[in-house]
């Protein structure tokens, strides 16, 4: 097999058992299921690949592969969730709906009420009994670490990421 056949296999397997996975309903999100069932994946497909041909250019090569189609589908799965299109779409499948009930569904304010709602959910956010809405410390780290990335790749604003002054929310 060739070094984009293997992996496609696997990803294949990896997103059947991701289907599975969420009919069963088990924790996690749809994203965190399938970096655990994809890395779970792509470990047996080198040891595989280990086993058949040793550590080689082919081996990483397939590796590199396989990481690549991994994150596109996890970029284009994360695309269509968040897309107004693609859920205007799917609810529309269900059946006919009035224009005045989607252009409500679809108001900007309560699209940034799904969001916080989706941030909460998360734990990347939470709202004080005040209705304020902080971040939690799992939302300081990625903040942190999309921080850091700005700054390794050199791209700097100096009002993005700027730690805001806190206040005894928590």
């Amino acid at each position: 097999m060739s070094t984009v056949t293997i992996p496609l296999a696997y990803l294949g397997t990896a997103i059947a058992v991701l289907a599975v996975a969420c009919r069963l309903r088990l924790p996690g999100t749809s994203v965190h299921k399938f970096v655990l069932i994809g890395g779970i994946a792509g470990c047996v497909m080198l040891a595989q690949l280990y086993l058949e041909g040793g550590l080689g250019s082919g081996l990483i090569a397939t590796a590199l592969c396989y990481a690549f189609l991994c994150e596109l589908y996890i970029f284009f799965f994360t695309m269509v969730g968040s897309s107004i299109s693609a859920s205007m779409l799917l609810r529309l499948r269900h059946g006919a709906l009035p224009e005045q009930t989607v252009a409500e569904r679809y108001h900007p304010k309560m699209m940034v009420e799904e969001r916080i709602g989706n941030l909460i959910q998360v734990g990347l956010m939470q709202r004080t009994p005040a209705g304020i809405l902080i971040l939690t410390p799992q939302g300081d780290k990625l903040n942190s670490t999309f921080r850091r990335l700005q700054l390794f790749f050199r791209h700097t604003d100096p009002e993005t990421f700027r730690t805001p002054a806190r206040g005894n929310f928590r």
